[in-house]
């Protein structure tokens, strides 16, 4: 990752700099004591990765200096007021730094930056419509394509995916990890084991919900509420 530094005190400029120096994973991109200067040389480049600001600067401080440059760098407050910390955060910045800044604190910092940045690349790579699964045998992955899931049922360490073709596939999953890969405007977790693809939902009776014509799953105490509040948000319901 390449490093900037804007901090109007040199003296800490030179600490973080030897902290990225002795590092095989960080680049020293450049430095500023200027934020305006520094802010602008950060627009003009496309190879910054992550920003170092000091909150209290003159003229401009770090925190409206922050709302200035990319949002796809990253950014990590320094300062020596614990007071600044809680503005900070409301900033979406990755880590806080209160100076002085030990080594051991600041690689917890990169730590951070890395795991940010990593689930933005698994972001950017992941396709709105299908996932990509282990079935268990080694060296294999499967595509499945999310508009061809019936529901998802939870088995302790592991999922079955239900398809529309009656295929199942069986991965080394727990229902919350599969649930946080899945779109939740399509779909819903209704019991402890058991996801549900709205779109195959036939009909709702009680605490039964009948998907694909035939299969009917439980409506577990837990998820009751706010499957019903989805539903009746978009339930047609007449005015009269």
């Amino acid at each position: 990752m390449n490093c900037y530094i804007i901090d109007d005190e040199l003296h800490s400029i030179d600490t973080i700099k030897g902290y990225i120096l002795k590092s095989d994973k960080l680049q020293f991109a450049g430095s500023s004591t200027n934020p305006v200067r520094g802010q602008s040389e950060i627009n003009s480049r496309d190879d910054v990765d992550l920003v170092f600001i000091d909150i209290d600067m003159p003229d401009v401080s770090g925190l409206e200096l922050t709302k200035l440059i990319p949002s796809e760098i990253a950014v990590i407050f320094i300062s020596a007021h614990h007071k600044y910390a809680v503005d900070a955060f409301e900033l979406n910045v990755v880590d806080f730094l209160l100076k002085p800044i030990s080594l051991p604190r600041f690689l917890k910092a990169i730590q951070k930056v890395e795991t940010v940045k990593g689930a933005l690349l698994k972001d950017t790579y992941r396709s709105s419509d299908s996932l990509f699964i282990s079935p268990g045998t080694r060296g294999k992955v499967i595509q499945v394509h999310l508009n061809q899931i019936v529901y998802i049922e939870g088995l302790k360490n592991y999922v079955i995916v239900h398809l529309t073709s009656e295929e199942k596939h069986i991965t080394y999953l727990t229902m919350s990890e599969i649930e946080m890969a899945l779109p939740q405007v399509q779909f819903i977790r209704i019991h402890k084991s058991f996801i549900v693809n709205k779109s195959m939902i036939q009909s709702i009776e009680g605490n039964m919900i009948t998907v694909n014509s035939k299969i009917q799953l439980p409506l577990g105490h837990t998820y009751k509420d706010k499957f019903k509040d989805i539903i009746g948000m978009i339930m047609l319901k007449s005015k009269r």
